[in-house]
């Protein structure tokens, strides 16, 4: 699953610290979305990476695998 944006993207810097909790660039807020997200995705084996450009936008992609597990 990719999501992506047109927003106004975020440095390196910036996307090396996107899934810590309590990292936040708002003035509002806790910090603790994208750090839930990437502990969910996590715990059902998967993958989150972010992507991003200041002025460009943003991408993140989620990655879960496929289950071997037979239909009862």
């Amino acid at each position: 699953l990719s999501v992506t944006d047109n927003g106004i993207g975020m440095t390196e810097e910036i996307c090396a610290r996107v899934f810590e909790p309590l990292f936040s660039t708002k003035t509002f807020g806790v910090g603790l979305g994208m750090a839930h997200v990437a502990r969910i995705i996590e715990r059902h084996n998967g993958t989150i990476a972010i992507t991003s450009r200041p002025g460009e936008g943003s991408r993140v992609d989620i990655k879960f695998p496929i289950s071997d597990m037979e239909d009862s």
